[in-house]
Formats: structure tokens, C-alpha cells, sequence
């Protein structure tokens, strides 16, 4: 009856540990899936920043033409920073974001201040153009107008050291103007008054591109990725270590309920020898099955470095077209290594362009490595050139890796290929 109690109690608490087990193990899944989703907010938020600052590079008078687009990515911005706002029920591991998100707000109200300069700008070249057609019956004031677009023109395109001589050049026609009529006289100096203030504005264009360009949320964003990879990892970890131990203890449980609960006959000419055997051997087969349960998750396997599933997912299965794209990688980024080497002393803001562009093709592809270790020679190019030319063996490895495991499948492919016409 003693032992019949005690197994009845084991019974319950191994249950009870397999209950406590599921719920952890669920919690676990529901936390990892949460900071999933938060490092691919993240992550969209990274690179729309990154768009927005690139679209900074271009010359002015391309600047004037994405206004529109520049302000769709902010609004973008500004809709993830809110969703990572909210609060997370389970937060197990998971890095702070708040500075994160209240450096992100500080650079999206820089960047409206910036455009909104330009749409100023635009909205008074319209203004200018609606009043010019307002007197077409009077030449001499619509001349005004034209002095005024080319003013406008020169200012906002010429060097620094000729601004002086337009803004003169407005002084002039604000005396020429006292000499018109009241109506004339008043649209003019009124849309002069404009003109001051939006070229005032454009003037601190200048100052708020560089604050954008080396504001401190792009190295916030690339630590706090960095800092959620790592928690990813963690929570695997403990879930795993979770699991482990209720099999350990599970295991060790049925191993001492095997070697107690044996049977022990009193006439030793009638035990079977096999029983005995079965005993002899039952700790060691135990301790094996134990060993190969725990050690596959200090040991995990390696992945390749381009995930040629997701990219099949991506392409309803499609092998034919991911040979072509992968073909296309090869020929696009195989002397890339090479070319970074050349422009970062020739053109490093080529050579940035080039490291974004083999971030992206290493996310496309699946290839995190290839995406970190460009990622990082990205930033090296922002804020210390001179720490790139250490990163680029490693960026010359990983990108080999890749090239090559594209190349075997290529090859793989066309193989199959050949034995199926056969």
C-alpha cells in the first residue's frame, strides 16, 4: 500500500510538472513571437529611416520632386514608433526601446521640419506663378514677378558666397515697388515678404541635412537590433533548458521507478536470467537515452547562409525564376568586395550606397550573416571609415559562402533538369 501511495504521488507530480511545463513552454512561444514582431517593426522602421536619409544625397533640385515620397516615409515612421509604444504583456529579455522611440520622434520632427521647408518653397514658386498670370495686362509688374523667380533661382542654386546678392536683389524690388499702385503694390511686397521668410528657412536647409545625415538613431537602431537578436536567442534558449530539465527529471524518475519496483523472487532457480540482464543494464541505457536528449541543444546545427525555402515560398515554388535571381546576384555582387575597396577612398558615398544595397540582398536572401556584416560596414562608412577595412575580410567570406551555396543550387537545378528530360 506504501508503494502504491508513492507512485500514485509521483504520478500527480509529474503531471503537475508536464502542466507547469506547457504553460511556460506556451508563455516562451508567446514572448518569442512578440519580440518577433517587434524586431521586424524595427527593422521597417530602420530601413525607412534609412530611405528618408538616403533621398538626403540627392541634389536640390531633386530634393524638390520628393517631398511627397519623403513625407509618406516619415508618416510610416511615425505609425511604427506608435505601435512599439505599446506596452507588451509578456517582455521576458526584450531590450528597452523608449530611448529608441523618443530619438526616433526627435529625428521624424527634424525631418518635418525639413520638409516642410520644401513645400513652403513649392507653395510659394506657385503663388508666384498665379500671380504672374494675374497680370499679364500689365507688363511692367508681371516683370517683377519674373526678377523674382530668378531671384528665387539663384538663391536657392548658386553657391553660398552669391546668396547675399540675391537677398540684395530683393531689397531692390521692394523700393521699386513703392512706385506701383495699391493693389500691384501690395500683392508684391507681400509675396516679397514671403519669399524673405522661405528663403530664410531654405538657408538652414543645409544645417538640418547634416543633422539628419549624422543623427544618433541610426546607431540606435542598429544596436537595439542587435540587442533583440540576442534576446531571440535567449528565449530559446531558456525554453530549451526548460524542456531539458523536465526531461531529465522524467527520465531520472522512470529510471528509479524501474530499478525499485524490480522484481526480486525469493527462489533463485526460478528467476528468469533475462531480468537479471535487464537490470544490469537498465542505469547505463538510461544515462545514453539521457545524454543524447540533452546534448543536441548545446550543439546546434548549422544552417546554410541563404535560405533557398523562403525564397521558393516567396516564388509559389518557382525554381526556374529563383535561378534567375540568383544568377543575377552572382553577376551584380560578386566583385563587390573589390569595388567597396576602391571607393572608399575615391567615393564613400558610393560605397555606403553599395554596402545598403548588400544589406537588402542579404535579407531578400535569407543570408543574416552577409545582411549583419554589411550592416556594419554601413555604419563603419557613417561614423569611422577607417574601421572598414577590418570588417571586409568577413564581408568577403560570407559573400563567397553565399555565392557559392547560389552556384550549387544553380547547379543542382539544371541537373534535375537534365535527368527529368532524360
Amino acid at each position: 500500500m506504501n508503494r502504491q501511495h508513492m507512485d500514485k504521488r509521483q504520478l500527480k507530480l509529474g503531471w503537475s510538472l508536464v502542466l507547469v511545463w506547457f504553460f511556460v513552454i506556451a508563455a516562451t512561444a508567446f514572448n518569442y513571437q512578440n519580440a518577433e514582431k517587434r524586431v521586424q517593426k524595427i527593422e521597417q522602421m530602420g530601413d525607412h529611416i534609412q530611405e528618408f536619409r538616403n533621398s538626403l544625397y540627392f541634389d536640390k533640385s531633386y530634393q524638390a520632386g520628393m517631398t511627397e515620397q519623403q513625407t509618406q516615409l516619415l508618416n510610416q515612421i511615425a505609425i511604427l514608433c506608435g505601435e512599439l509604444k505599446s506596452p507588451l504583456k509578456l517582455a521576458w529579455f526584450q531590450p528597452d526601446v523608449q530611448h529608441l522611440l523618443f530619438t526616433t520622434e526627435r529625428f521624424v520632427e527634424l525631418s518635418n521640419a525639413y520638409v516642410g521647408t520644401e513645400l513652403e518653397l513649392k507653395e510659394l514658386i506657385t503663388d508666384i506663378q498665379d500671380k504672374r498670370q494675374q497680370f499679364t495686362e500689365d507688363l511692367a509688374v508681371q516683370t517683377y514677378y519674373y526678377r523674382l523667380s530668378a531671384y528665387i533661382f539663384e538663391a536657392l542654386f548658386s553657391p553660398q558666397a552669391s546668396n547675399a546678392v540675391a537677398y540684395r536683389s530683393l531689397d531692390d524690388l521692394y523700393s521699386q515697388s513703392l512706385a506701383l499702385e495699391d493693389q500691384s503694390r501690395t500683392y508684391l511686397q507681400s509675396t516679397l515678404a514671403q519669399t524673405s521668410s522661405v528663403m530664410g528657412s531654405f538657408a538652414k536647409g543645409g544645417y538640418l541635412v547634416e543633422q539628419l545625415v549624422n543623427h544618433s538613431v541610426h546607431t540606435e537602431l542598429h544596436q537595439v537590433k542587435v540587442q533583440y537578436h540576442s534576446s531571440l536567442e535567449k528565449i530559446l534558449i531558456f525554453g530549451a533548458l526548460v524542456s531539458g530539465a523536465l526531461i531529465v527529471y522524467l527520465m531520472g524518475t522512470l529510471h528509479r521507478n524501474l530499478v525499485t519496483h524490480s522484481p526480486q523472487p525469493s527462489n533463485e532457480q526460478n528467476e528468469d536470467p533475462s531480468v537479471t540482464t535487464f537490470r544490469e543494464s537498465i542505469h547505463p541505457a538510461k544515462e545514453q537515452e539521457v545524454h543524447d536528449t540533452v546534448e543536441p541543444s548545446s550543439q546546434p546545427e548549422s544552417k546554410p547562409q541563404v535560405d533557398f525555402n523562403v525564397m521558393l515560398d516567396s516564388l509559389d515554388g518557382d525554381k526556374e525564376s529563383l535561378c534567375m535571381l540568383l544568377e543575377v546576384f552572382i553577376e551584380d555582387h560578386q566583385n563587390d568586395v573589390t569595388q567597396l575597396t576602391q571607393l572608399l577612398n575615391d567615393a564613400p558615398d558610393e560605397a555606403m550606397r553599395k554596402a545598403h544595397s548588400l544589406k537588402g540582398v542579404g535579407g531578400n536572401l535569407g543570408a543574416f550573416q552577409l545582411r549583419d556584416i554589411a550592416s556594419k560596414i554601413e555604419i563603419a562608412i557613417q561614423q569611422d571609415i577607417t574601421q572598414v577595412p577590418d570588417l571586409l575580410p568577413e564581408l568577403d567570406c560570407e559573400l563567397n559562402i553565399a555565392i557559392t551555396e547560389a552556384k550549387a543550387f544553380i547547379e543542382n537545378a539544371q541537373q534535375t533538369d537534365q535527368e527529368k528530360a532524360s
